[in-house]
């Protein structure tokens, strides 16, 4: 499965005096006991886990494991509160859809403006596919491999 990297503006850069940068964000839909959430969610290979914010799993019903929660540690190094919960994934090309239960962390962002971020992580996700950035055409490829869940979708 093959996506396009979303472009975004950006105040100059220092380094290069760019003001646009691409990042390899998909589209996906994650499902919950009461409905469902499309988003653009961030490739992330350096980060652990699948992380939801708390308003995207409180809108689509993700019911949190009050004795799972643990401290996250994102490039900030300031810690977030996470709790465990479990989605529903699908990742849908023009040709292909593959959808998978994973477990996620769902965490209470300390920005408000942030509580919508989706970012796809190793635990469950990036350990199911062989994965190749294509960053001078700003593509990234999917292809899930022998590790992958039974496949469901078309």
């Amino acid at each position: 499965m093959r996506f396009a990297y979303e472009s975004y503006d950006i105040p100059k850069s220092p380094l290069d005096g760019s003001t646009e940068i691409y990042r390899p964000e998909i589209p996906i839909r994650l499902l919950g006991a009461r409905g469902e959430f499309f988003s653009l969610a961030l490739v992330d290979t350096g980060a652990d886990s699948v992380v939801i914010g708390a308003t995207i799993a409180e809108r689509i019903g993700v019911k949190l494991n009050p004795k799972k929660r643990w401290l996250l540690h994102g490039f900030s190094g300031e810690p977030v509160e996470a709790a465990l919960g479990h989605v529903e994934i699908e990742l849908a090309s023009r040709t292909e859809s593959i959808c998978w239960s994973l477990p996620v962390a769902v965490v209470t962002y300390p920005e408000l403006t942030s509580e919508e971020i989706v970012v796809l992580g190793q635990t469950r996700f990036l350990e199911y596919f062989n994965v190749r950035l294509f960053g001078n055409e700003h593509v990234v490829d999917l292809k899930p491999n022998a590790s992958f869940p039974k496949k469901r979708g078309r």
